[in-house]
This record gives C-alpha cells, sequence and structure tokens, in this order.
C-alpha cells in the first residue's frame, strides 16, 4: 500500500516533466465570405437613366512643364585628400567613374570649384547632403542651370 502511494505521489509530481500530447494547429474559419463569380448570358447592359463617366483627359507633349535642373559643384579645398573624394563621388552620384571623379577632383583644386553634374533638384540637394555628410566633410554647393 505504502509503495502504491509513493508510485502515485511521484507520478503526480512529475507529471509536467512528461511530453505532453497537443492538438495540431487548426486554420481559422474566413471571417468575410467571397461571392462566386456569375455567368452572363450577353453583352452587359446599361441602367437606365445613368450616363457614362467622363474620361480623363491626356495630357500631351506640350502640356508636360519643364522640369527646372540643377548644377552641382565641388568646392576646392587644400585639406581634401584625392582618394577619399574620389571615391565618395563614386560611391554618392549615380554613373560616376573613377577618372571623371580625378577631373573633377584636380578642376576643383586648380580652379576653386568644378561640375559634378546637372540633375534635378531633389537629386541635386540629396548629393549636396551625402557629399556633407562625409567624414571627413567635403564642401558642395548647387545653383540653378
Amino acid at each position: 500500500m505504502r509503495g502504491l502511494i509513493i508510485l502515485s505521489y511521484l507520478s503526480m509530481t512529475f507529471a509536467f516533466m512528461l511530453p505532453m500530447r497537443m492538438a495540431a494547429p487548426q486554420l481559422a474559419k474566413a471571417k468575410v465570405s467571397l461571392k462566386k463569380d456569375t455567368v452572363l448570358a450577353g453583352p452587359p447592359q446599361k441602367a437606365a437613366g445613368k450616363t457614362d463617366a467622363a474620361k480623363p483627359k491626356r495630357k500631351t507633349v506640350g502640356d508636360l512643364e519643364e522640369v527646372p535642373m540643377f548644377k552641382v559643384f565641388l568646392l576646392g579645398d587644400d585639406d581634401y585628400d584625392q582618394e577619399h573624394i574620389c571615391k565618395s563621388l563614386c560611391d554618392i552620384v549615380e554613373d560616376m567613374n573613377i577618372k571623371q571623379a580625378e577631373e573633377i577632383f584636380q578642376q576643383a583644386q586648380n580652379g576653386g570649384q568644378a561640375l559634378i553634374c546637372v540633375v534635378c533638384k531633389e537629386h541635386a540637394e540629396h548629393y549636396v547632403e551625402q557629399l556633407l555628410r562625409r567624414e571627413p566633410m567635403i564642401f558642395s554647393e548647387l545653383e540653378e542651370d
């Protein structure tokens, strides 16, 4: 009897250690009902008294405004490191290769400033901000074309 009590006590005490079987997860029922497609016998009928909505007018090439372009200039500075400037220009400005970056760097050092590119205002502002964020800073400015 005493052995049976100890056995039942042990089975209750260590029951949490036994692996429990859990039910497999089930998919939730859809809250939205889907409509079934119906096949119409003929072409769709127009409702009486309703008119077609006005079609939107398409803009022609003459109606479009020209986007203002901006020039981005690299300002020359004696403290610039050529490798840093060229690598930064290639990383930031789209379609810039190392030869172009070296030429721009040399022009900026010799003449005080050099044209990097001519782009729309948003891109020009982006390039100027990204060059300023470099460590050490790279000074540039933009000017309307």
